[in-house]
């Protein structure tokens, strides 16, 4: 798991786990970020921009940080070795 800070714009997370108290989470659950969404990193300057399903939604990082997320793993590539 890694912070929702620490993704690029473009990237997309899974979000994990809110740490934060109740009133972090409860905000952030209103605005449907909750464990198992997805959601897309649109701008990562200043406060964040990110993308979940159809609505964007504008972060301070302080709570971005609170967010962790996983990320997609990028599909195997095949190997340039062969095998004997």
């Amino acid at each position: 798991m890694t912070p929702l800070t620490e993704l690029r714009e473009g990237q997309i997370g899974t979000v994990r786990e809110i740490q934060g108290g109740r009133s972090v989470t409860q905000r952030l659950a209103s605005v449907g970020i909750i464990p198992g969404v997805q959601l897309s990193v649109q701008r990562n300057r200043g406060p964040m921009v990110v993308r979940i399903r159809s609505d964007r939604l504008i972060l301070g990082k302080r709570v971005a940080a609170r967010v962790m997320v996983s990320r997609p793993h990028p599909p195997a590539q095949p190997s340039d070795r062969k095998t004997a």
